[in-house]
């Protein structure tokens, strides 16, 4: 249907002016002819692609469900004279985030963080209700006019039922979304959950913080190295401050390749930031060791500062399994199959010992010195790939900091990889029979759920802290260690 200037929707808005239009319909500004409130109107563009219409009232009844401050509501749903669907909803006066963010660039993260932490909850309230958003990204998110800026979610184009039960409205193989904001699960056309929105919502907040995403999406392959490349920092450009270590770290549990490693609920990550950024305000000296902002170089760690889990430095893939991930998104998936760590290797997003973060500096091996220099760490590393569940549990982290001995260090990468360095150890039977007993005592606790490998290094191998925060590259060593893991062998 035509819609013009001083038209008379569902009976009841008058039409001011056109807002915009997407894939599905126009978006008009309306006025209610007796109460005056405005009203956002979504008028369906055409009904002659199949299933459009039974899609476009989907959309109205799952915003139906929805009911939050950070998410637009339905006013009303009905047809215009020519039997075209109409949805009329809340105005959000404002900008779009993409509009603000082209404009002003990346943000200071505690706006950053401020508006994601609402989209959160808005995003937790379309969980609760059972709806599955599928295409959160910048231009559908309106950031509103006023002293107090609020960002909310303002369309629902394509989002579902949890479980998808009606996703049979989708053409059979074909995927649906905004490629630069897809999880990799949905570019892959595996099942979806929440988590898949969360990985969304992690790339909005590192494009607020950065104001770019993690790598140029112009084509298929700026995707492919976003699923297959360690997520660089987000670097704001001066003069805005550097993105703290703990922003930064609760960022990546967002951007987990793998969902089943990835921060499970709105609420958590919501809970993770605001924990990260009270860290920030009230220990900024610790804070300041994160990011700095371009072209700054980064500071010389603090030896009295706590790694805030800074780790950006991923295990790369082989030519081989990076090879794999090409064909895997070039071609159709294959049903039923899951993503595989060998496929995208491992991300480190946490840095632990016995109380959850172990202190820097402490006199400890294995910290860089005042003047920068690597300590040796050292004589021998045993690693092992241990269940998220029993590693994300303060008891199974006591008993692992425990088992790597008072004078050694224990560390997490990721969710699955705890690793420890011991020594110096001589002879070599010495360091041997160590990490034996650190095998046996895992195996014990741990059964047929872990894996384990050691090995034995020069004794010149040095672990400095920037080698856990992605300043430096990882040693060879543990690489390779963390690769015997991932291949089981």
């Amino acid at each position: 249907m035509s819609v013009s200037l001083g038209d008379v929707l569902l009976e009841r808005y008058v039409v001011e002016r056109k807002l915009g239009e997407g894939g599905m319909g126009q978006v008009y500004l309306g006025r209610h002819v007796l109460l005056g409130m405005p009203a956002a109107l979504k008028v369906l563009a055409g009904t002659a692609i199949p299933g459009m219409a039974q899609r476009f009232e989907r959309e109205a009844k799952l915003m139906a469900r929805v009911r939050h401050p950070n998410v637009v509501s339905i006013l009303d749903y009905g047809f215009l004279s020519d039997g075209s669907p109409c949805i009329a909803m809340e105005y959000a006066e404002g900008d779009t985030l993409d509009k603000w963010l082209g404009q002003r660039g990346a943000l200071p993260w505690e706006t950053a963080v401020q508006l994601s932490t609402g989209l959160l909850g808005g995003l937790d309230a379309m969980h609760s209700a059972g709806v599955l958003h599928r295409d959160l990204k910048p231009s559908n998110i309106v950031v509103t006019s006023g002293q107090k800026k609020q960002a909310r979610i303002i369309d629902f184009g394509i989002a579902l039922p949890t479980g998808g039960a009606d996703e049979r409205l989708t053409q059979t193989g074909a995927i649906i979304g905004t490629p630069a904001y897809m999880s990799p699960e949905q570019l892959l056309g595996y099942p979806m959950d929440e988590s898949t929105d969360i990985y969304a919502m992690g790339l909005i907040l590192y494009e607020m913080l950065a104001g770019r995403p993690p790598f140029p999406v112009k084509d298929l392959s700026g995707v492919m190295r976003r699923l297959r490349e360690p997520i660089p920092p987000p670097v704001p450009t001066p003069p805005l401050p550097a993105v703290p270590a703990p922003i930064h770290a609760a960022l990546l549990t967002a951007l987990v390749v793998e969902k089943e490693g990835r921060v499970r609920t709105a609420e958590d990550f919501s809970a993770r930031l605001a924990a990260a950024a009270h860290a920030a305000r009230t220990h900024p000296q610790r804070a300041d060791a994160g990011i700095p902002a371009a072209p700054r170089p980064r500071p010389a760690p603090d030896p009295g500062a706590e790694p805030f889990a800074t780790a950006a430095t991923a295990f790369q893939p082989s030519p081989r399994e990076t090879l794999g991930l090409a064909e895997t998104l070039l071609q159709d998936a294959p049903a039923g199959r899951g993503l595989t760590k060998a496929q995208f290797g491992l991300q480190p997003t946490a840095l632990a010992g016995p109380q959850g973060l172990a202190p820097a500096g402490s006199g400890g091996p294995g910290e860089s010195s005042p003047a920068g220099r690597a300590e040796p760490l050292g004589r021998f590393l045993v690693a092992a790939r241990i269940l998220p569940s029993r590693l994300a549990l303060p008891a199974e982290r006591q008993f692992l900091a425990g088992l790597a001995g008072p004078e050694a260090r224990a560390y997490i990468l990721g969710r699955t990889i705890w690793f420890t360095v011991q020594g110096p150890a001589k002879p070599r039977s010495q360091a041997e029979k160590r990490a034996a007993e650190i095998a046996s005592g895992l195996q014990e606790r741990y059964g047929t759920t872990v894996t384990v490998a050691s090995d034995v290094v020069a004794e010149g191998f040095a672990l400095a802290a920037s080698a856990l925060t992605g300043a430096s590259p990882m040693p060879a060593e543990l690489s390779s260690l963390i690769e015997k893991l991932s291949s089981g062998s």
